[in-house]
């Protein structure tokens, strides 16, 4: 029988948080990685391919735009599958779940398999000495983990002569410490090869990753909008605004997701004349931006009323067609849109046909999941 992290029976699927998968190449929309002194990350056979280098501090990060947010009282599971380099002295190995600063690996420190708790930026290792199969072939792992702030961490390997999970490893941190195991148990999937005196090129191997969260998930979100007008729309593309997820909160990394889930625009004046809004994500803008906090302390956004045209380097969501005198009214849950912390969504508008300057007014909500 199933059971979840905290022992219960698991009557329906965990569900999925994050899959990421490299079919067809390192999808940047996906995934953000990080290289430094000749270190590379490419896909080869259906596979992300980590690479450090020969360099004595070579070095290769991808982790998954999308984390797994975690809900208290309710466990969380990564899968991947992955194949070490031949371990080495001098160099750190990593796939799981986490970031920087907080969360749980399989992985070689040095040439020491084992299993990582990482917090606030400090690795804590637990060695791993009866693995049931070669950490340099390709095996599938499971990390377990109820939080809480003091729950059991597990970790798993498939045996492949069962084909079942066998527990390598374990964290029994309930009664144990006065502060919680990590800081932030909403995280990301994470690959990780590192040379810091070593200087053998390290390749690390991984097909697919995911994480899940063990029966339903509810979203504690908070709701918030924002709108704008502007009265200065012609032929030239114009944004009426910006929102943007910051990438700090409270002096902390920002890991909440917004999702937009509705979108009203309108055009003031009666008339014949035609105009186009669009929903742009992740542009820079032109330069003329201040962004300032929709609610400092209690808001992961930031808006800006003030640039006066785009860069060019964003993508276009969603392109929308009115007359004066109209309003459009767009529900945008069913799209799914979700902006990641650092990432930001502008409303523009233009006029296509006509010769009016009419004033033009966007509106914008959105779910801010904590």
């Amino acid at each position: 029988m199933e059971i979840s992290a905290f022992g219960e029976s698991l009557s329906v699927s965990p569900k999925p948080a994050v899959q990421v998968s490299f079919a067809y190449n390192i999808h940047a929309d996906i995934v953000s990685t990080q290289t430094a002194n000749g270190g590379t990350i490419t896909q080869s056979d259906g596979s992300a391919v980590l690479s450090t280098s020969a360099n004595i501090a070579g070095s290769a990060i991808l982790e998954s735009k999308d984390v797994v947010r975690y809900g208290p009282g309710q466990g969380v599971i990564a899968r991947f599958a992955a194949s070490f380099a031949p371990p080495r002295d001098n160099s750190t190995q990593l796939a799981g779940i986490g970031n920087t600063s907080d969360g749980f690996f399989f992985g070689y420190n040095g040439t020491q398999f084992g299993a990582l708790r990482r917090r606030n930026n400090a690795d804590e290792w637990t060695p791993i000495e009866n693995s049931p199969d070669d950490p340099t072939l390709g095996n599938v792992y499971q990390i377990r983990f109820q939080w809480l702030g003091h729950g059991k961490i597990s970790f798993y390997v498939e045996s492949s002569g069962t084909g079942f999970f066998t527990e390598v490893a374990s964290i029994p941190y309930a009664g144990t410490q006065t502060t919680p195991s990590i800081l932030n148990p909403t995280l990301p999937l994470r690959l990780e090869v590192t040379n810091f005196g070593n200087a053998s090129d390290l390749v690390l191997r991984a097909s697919s990753l995911g994480a899940y969260n063990e029966g339903p998930s509810y979203s504690n979100f908070i709701r918030r909008s924002f709108s704008f007008t502007n009265g200065s729309i012609a032929a030239t593309e114009t944004p009426i605004f910006t929102i943007r997820n910051r990438s700090t909160f409270e002096s902390k990394t920002n890991r909440t997701i917004i999702t937009p889930d509705f979108l009203t625009v309108d055009v003031a004046e009666q008339g014949t004349a035609g105009y186009r809004f669009r929903y742009i994500v992740n542009d820079s803008l032109d330069g003329t931006e201040v962004f300032g906090n929709l609610d400092t302390n209690r808001s992961v956004v930031e808006t800006d009323t003030t640039a006066s045209a785009l860069n060019g380097d964003g993508i276009e969501l969603l392109s929308l067609l009115s007359e004066g005198g109209q309003s459009v009214i767009v529900p945008l849950s069913e799209l799914s849109l979700r902006t990641r912390p650092g990432e930001s969504v502008t409303i523009t508008a233009q006029r296509i046909s006509g010769a009016t300057t009419p004033v033009v007014a966007a509106s914008l909500s959105w779910q801010e999941c904590y």
